[in-house]
């Protein structure tokens, strides 16, 4: 398992919280990263990071998005 650290950010790309997670691979990492981002109604952004690799990163789509597929 690899710790994977999540910032959800706003639209100035201020990141005010993340989360620190242990996944099995990449693809959990961006799934749990893609509820994050639906989860905080402010966050325009999610970005996911394996020590200094970035994994992914994405924006909503629309204002209302909430996302529920993967990055």
């Amino acid at each position: 398992m690899k710790l994977y650290m999540i910032y959800p950010a706003k639209a100035d790309g201020v990141s005010v919280t993340f989360e620190a997670i242990y996944c099995s691979s990449d693809a959990r990492a961006k799934r749990r990263a893609s509820a994050i981002l639906g989860e905080h109604d402010s966050a325009t952004k999610v970005s996911v990071w394996q020590g200094g690799r970035l994994v992914a990163s994405r924006g909503r789509r629309s204002a209302g998005e909430r996302p529920s597929a993967a990055l």
